[in-house]
């Protein structure tokens, strides 16, 4: 027989007044964390795009290696510029091609660096595609940065061989007209020692393929110019100071040799593959971006 409803109990408390306060605050904090957790996972599972780190944390990381590796190639280029300028009236073309070659070997060694960091970066995940296009730059960027830092190695040298000419044309083309044949016989013989010294330092120079027809442009420049200084010296004192080096039957090839520089300086840019690395670097630029929208940063 069922037992009888007999209501509440006189001076009984409803139920929920009957729950100890610390066991409903304790509650409230259980639901609170499990709504925190549940967020935190949600937003751990958008952002994660590798082993461990945050989608962010990864793009800030190939972002950086990019532009690393971008100004590798504006180094290389910036050099070009440089060994463009070469002039036998431009005092400043050593120390800015030096200069440039240098800072281009500064950045190749960063580039270096910046390319084993992308190469260490876990791609799984929204990541994927980005590791697709970084792991088909990595092998080609890594050659070019091999390539680029042995021509900046050989480009220094030659640099170096054809320092004592350079500086004493230099010097030569900011001087007045000799006023004298014995001053006019001193600057010439400073000059012809001074390509003494850079025939014999290009001669005995090897280098990489890519700058055998540089340093060869150099030493029959040179060659060209020593005939030009002796024929000057043989046919000491001049009638006339004031006759130029035109006087001699060689200045003729020297001035094809100067004209035909510009040419061979660009055409280095031609060779050497760093400058092909645009194009790939620009593919993972525009992933970048597309990873930086999906995600809303």
């Amino acid at each position: 027989m069922p037992a009888p409803d007999v209501g509440p109990v006189a001076g009984s408390k409803p139920m929920n007044e009957c729950i100890p306060h610390g066991a409903k605050v304790n509650r409230f904090t259980g639901t609170f964390f499990s709504l925190m957790f549940t967020l935190l996972l949600s937003m751990t599972l958008f952002f994660a795009g590798c082993g461990g780190g945050s989608l962010g944390g990864s793009l800030e990381r190939v972002e950086a290696s990019v532009k690393s590796l971008n100004n590798a190639v504006q180094g290389a280029t910036e050099c070009i510029q440089a060994l463009n300028g070469f002039d036998f009236e431009n005092a400043a073309f050593l120390s800015d091609a030096m200069s440039a070659v240098r800072t281009g070997q500064d950045l190749v060694q960063a580039a270096g660096q910046a390319l084993e960091d992308l190469s260490s970066i876990d791609y799984r995940g929204k990541l994927m595609r980005l590791g697709e296009l970084v792991s088909e730059f990595v092998p080609n960027a890594r050659e070019a940065l091999d390539e680029v830092s042995i021509f900046y190695q050989d480009m220094e040298a030659i640099l170096l061989a054809v320092r004592p000419l350079l500086e004493e044309e230099a010097t030569i083309t900011q001087l007045d007209i000799p006023q004298n044949q014995s001053e006019w016989r001193e600057r010439l013989e400073r000059l012809r020692r001074a390509v003494e010294m850079t025939i014999q330092s290009l001669g005995g120079l090897t280098v990489d393929p890519i700058l055998s027809s540089y340093r060869s442009y150099f030493l029959e420049l040179s060659l060209a110019l020593e005939k030009v200084v002796d024929n000057i010296i043989d046919r000491l004192p001049l009638a006339d100071i004031r006759e130029d080096i035109g006087i001699s039957a060689e200045f003729g090839r020297v001035q094809e040799l100067l004209d035909a520089y510009p040419s061979l300086a660009e055409g280095l840019k031609g060779k050497l593959m760093i400058f092909s690395l645009d194009h790939s670097l620009g593919e993972i630029e525009l992933e970048i971006n597309r990873l930086y929208m999906e995600s809303g940063s």
